[in-house]
């Protein structure tokens, strides 16, 4: 049985039908820890050991810039920083081994990407025992496509065979009518850059290349 902590967030993702629901969670879960870490986690000791020692890649480094929470950050990074003055006393090996390390790690990520394994495994649970869960999952727009090729993968080895089987059926279904939709809209996108279409009329597919990069590249929630 699945803890309902992690079943909540999965059917309301799944409710909105407007985007990946994978995507979806993920920002959720995101903007919950960035809150968290910019918040009351900041002055955890243990939680200060586990930033400095892993830091913050470039991207979550920008959102929690953006967040416009500068003394948490401000405090956080003076941490970090001390710690990694403190390692300039190391040898030159033992340096590069502390620096490698912070410089290929995330808290955030980690953070984020443990989450999201507990997740995988209520999603699955939820299409095998709930009907209605099934008819959402049926349901959806579409996924973005690192999502959707983690799904397939998951799938295979946590769901029983007829379970998978109805599995793929509806996310390659939902996948495949997505992409032919997209498909369409950039031809209707390249083809207004004909002087023949010089008057014409933009249409729903005016923001197809967007649409494309964020299908391509986990942006859809």
């Amino acid at each position: 049985m699945p803890e309902k902590i992690y079943t909540i967030p999965i059917n309301e993702a799944f409710d909105k039908k407007c985007g990946c629901p994978i995507c979806s969670i993920y920002e959720m879960l995101e903007k919950n820890e960035i809150d968290a870490i910019l918040g009351a986690s900041m002055m955890e000791p243990d939680i200060r050991v586990a930033t400095n020692r892993l830091g913050f890649c470039p991207d979550h480094f920008e959102k929690l810039l953006r967040a416009g929470k500068k003394l948490p950050l401000a405090l956080m990074l003076e941490s970090h920083i001390i710690e990694l003055c403190d390692n300039m006393k190391k040898s030159p090996e033992a340096q590069a081994k502390a620096f490698s390390a912070v410089s290929e790690s995330c808290y955030l990520c980690t953070r984020i990407e443990n989450y999201i394994e507990n997740i995988y495994l209520n999603l699955f649970w939820l299409f095998a025992e709930d009907e209605a869960f099934r008819e959402k999952v049926k349901g959806q727009k579409c996924y973005c496509l690192p999502h959707y090729a983690k799904l397939l993968t998951l799938a295979k080895t946590r769901l029983k065979r007829q379970d998978y089987k109805k599995f793929t059926e509806y996310l390659t279904a939902t996948e495949e009518r997505y992409l032919s939709s997209l498909s369409k809209d950039i031809t209707d996108f390249t083809k207004m850059f004909d002087y023949r279409n010089a008057d014409a009329e933009w249409g729903d597919f005016k923001d197809a290349p967007e649409r494309i990069i964020k299908t391509l590249n986990s942006e859809l929630g």
